[in-house]
């Protein structure tokens, strides 16, 4: 997502089709839809259907990628 598949932290925008990336401890939160939804929520919401989170090997460290609904009028 976003032409970037390192582990950094990012706001869906415009500069990067409306994707967003976050890490929550799953052993601490919950699933951060909330957050997700915050932040897309300028951008018509967030795509349900394009969130993917993965568990970071032997930690409870969880990175979920998004995307806002906007991204659809991005594609070309």
């Amino acid at each position: 997502m976003a032409g970037d598949s390192k582990s950094v932290f990012y706001e869906p925008g415009e500069s990067n089709a409306y994707q967003g990336r976050l890490f929550y401890d799953a052993n601490k939160e919950d699933y951060p839809i909330d957050k997700m939804m915050e932040r897309c929520k300028a951008f018509t919401g967030v795509d349900t259907a394009q969130t993917k989170c993965k568990k970071q090997n032997q930690s409870s460290l969880v990175i979920c990628e998004y995307k806002c609904s906007l991204h659809w009028s991005t594609k070309k």
